[in-house]
């Protein structure tokens, strides 16, 4: 019994090579299509007479202008075609080109991974300097912060001083003038002890020599 898929597949190829039956080109064609040897010694399970009939039944079954006696089955006891023939030559470069499609599919898919593989480290380094980058401006960033806190620190400290001194040099301002009045009051009183000590007493009433006797005792009593 042929499965179903085996069946599809066979309708196919059946539209495309049955309405001239050639058998020894179309054995190939089928063969092909269904990725299976025609040779009984490289075959599988899936070879040998009952194979081939199941097929040329079901072609006849499909397409009645096939008649019985124009497939030839294969048997197990068939001859093998010479590994020199045109047939294996042409079997032979239709693999090799199989292979060397197959080849260059995995070299283009081997070098696409490697070109991802790539990129991908590449856009992984990227990240890594960003964030490195990220790290070293946040730190330069906190640095930055730091010396401007202590630059304003040093600022603060340098006005409050600058107040103080200020401030000092207005007292010390006040207390100078302070001083200064102070003396001269000293100075104008010492002027005015000497005049009343140096005072005529010759032409002074009895009254007033007495108050000036009084007024000198209490200059030197200073």
């Amino acid at each position: 019994m042929l499965s179903t898929s085996m069946k599809m597949t066979l309708k196919i190829v059946g539209k495309i090579v049955f309405q001239h039956w050639q058998w020894e080109e179309d054995e190939i064609l089928i063969s092909a299509w269904l990725n299976i040897s025609t040779s009984h010694i490289v075959g599988t399970d899936q070879k040998g007479k009952i194979f081939w009939s199941g097929i040329h039944s079901y072609c006849v079954e499909f397409n009645s202008d096939v008649k019985g006696g124009q497939l030839h089955v294969r048997n197990d006891d068939s001859p093998v075609r010479p590994q020199g023939s045109k047939k294996s030559k042409r079997k032979g470069k239709r693999k090799a080109q199989i292979f060397e499609d197959l080849s260059e599919k995995k070299s283009s898919v081997a070098k696409k991974l490697s070109l991802m593989e790539v990129i991908k480290n590449v856009r992984e380094k990227e990240l890594m300097d960003r964030e490195k980058e990220r790290e070293e401006e946040s730190e330069h960033r906190e640095k930055m912060m730091a010396i401007k806190e202590k630059e304003l620190q040093i600022q603060a400290a340098m006005k409050e001083q600058e107040l103080q001194t200020h401030r000092y040099i207005k007292e010390m301002e006040i207390n100078a003038k302070e001083m200064e009045r102070e003396r001269m009051a000293k100075e104008k009183e010492r002027e005015m002890d000497i005049q009343i000590l140096n005072a005529d007493m010759s032409t002074m009433s009895e009254k007033r020599r007495a108050l000036h006797e009084i007024a000198c005792e209490k200059i030197i009593n200073k």
